[in-house]
C-alpha cells in the first residue's frame, strides 16, 4: 500500500518503487506459470523458440534491478546491465552484495533462492498440467 508524505499527502517516490518492484515479482511468478504451461505443450524443443519465451524472464529481473537500484539511490553501470543480461546467475548476486553489504546481501539471496524456487516451481507445475504423455 502507498503511503502518504508527510509534506503534501502525495505517496513518496520510495513507496511507488517498492510496488513497482512487487508489481514486476508478481507478473514474473504468473509469466513463470505460463511459460511451464507452454513449455508443456511443446513435444520438441527448439533453442531459439526457448530463447524467445525465456527472454521476458531476464527482462523482468532486469526492471527489477533497476527500480531496486532507484530505490535505493544507486546507479546501476553499463557493464552491470550487460551482467544482468547475458550472466544473471553470477551479476545478480554481485548487485545484490553492491547495493546491501555483505550481511543484508547474504539474507537478500536467501530470499531471492526462494523466489527462485518458486519461479521453477510453478514452471514444472505448468509442465506438468500439460504433459501429453509424449
Amino acid at each position: 500500500m502507498l503511503e502518504a508524505d508527510d509534506n503534501d499527502g502525495e505517496p513518496d517516490a520510495i513507496s511507488i518503487l517498492a510496488e513497482k518492484k512487487q508489481s514486476i515479482l508478481i507478473i514474473l511468478l504468473i509469466y513463470c506459470g505460463l511459460y511451464g504451461f507452454i513449455s508443456g505443450l511443446l513435444v520438441e524443443t527448439n533453442p531459439v523458440l526457448s530463447f524467445v519465451i525465456g527472454l521476458p524472464i531476464t527482462i523482468l529481473v532486469l526492471t527489477w534491478c533497476l527500480n531496486d537500484a532507484m530505490q535505493l539511490d544507486h546507479r546501476i553501470g553499463k557493464v552491470m546491465r550487460i551482467g544482468l543480461i547475458f550472466f544473471g546467475y553470477i551479476a545478480f548476486p554481485i548487485y545484490i552484495f553492491q547495493t546491501r553489504g555483505f550481511i543484508k546481501g547474504i539474507k537478500a539471496l536467501i530470499i531471492a533462492f526462494m523466489f527462485f524456487s518458486a519461479m521453477i516451481a510453478l514452471i514444472t507445475l505448468g509442465m506438468v498440467i500439460t504433459y501429453n504423455g509424449e
